[in-house]
């Protein structure tokens, strides 16, 4: 029997909780190999911590609907910022490390470095898959933003809804100014 839903996984018990904790150890991982060097700007770094930062705060809040939205969209645009990245400072810093003049040492440091990071945005997408099923899983949907037609739109919530006790039936009640002309 097929699997209605080709994005989830049956998961071992107890296995689901260890997955968001590998995400994030593996990307904290890359990420402190990736910072080596230094050859990257500011901003590779304060995304990733921003990023580590809301997967401990989905760790830490396993019920959670908003930890994992916050997670999984700024892994998402961690992706791009990463190809951003790698791809304005990745000659440059080549440059100046795998060919300087009177310099040694520096290119193997580069590598590792450059490696790390290349390895930490390969792996990315395949680590957004699971953040989706696990968001799935937490109940979180798309469906809720204004103008999609799964949503429902603004409920007052201070009101109470109306059943048929409180609502009065209409009594039929004519007068003479509502009896129709009838002409004899």
């Amino acid at each position: 029997m097929s699997n209605p839903n080709p994005l989830s996984l049956n998961l071992p018990i107890g296995m689901d909780k260890w997955v968001l904790k590998i995400v994030v150890a593996t990307h904290f991982l890359l990420t402190v190999w990736a910072q080596l060097l230094n050859f990257l700007p500011p901003g590779y770094l304060y995304m990733n911590v921003i990023i580590i930062l809301t997967g401990l705060w989905a760790i830490a809040m396993p019920e959670s609907k908003d930890s994992m939205h916050m997670f999984f969209i700024f892994h998402i645009m961690s992706i791009l910022t990463d190809i951003i990245f790698l791809g304005v400072f990745f000659g440059p810093a080549q440059l100046a490390h795998c060919y300087p003049s009177g310099i040694t040492g520096t290119c193997s440091d580069f590598r590792f470095s450059a490696g790390m990071a290349i390895i930490n945005l390969i792996i990315k997408p395949l680590s957004a898959i699971f953040l989706f099923m696990e968001l799935r899983r937490r109940g979180g949907v798309y469906t809720n933003f204004p103008g999609h037609p799964g949503s429902s739109g603004y409920e007052n919530i201070d009101q109470p809804i109306p059943t048929n006790q409180q609502v009065e039936a209409a009594q039929p009640h004519q007068s003479a100014m509502d009896k129709p002309y009838l002409p004899q």
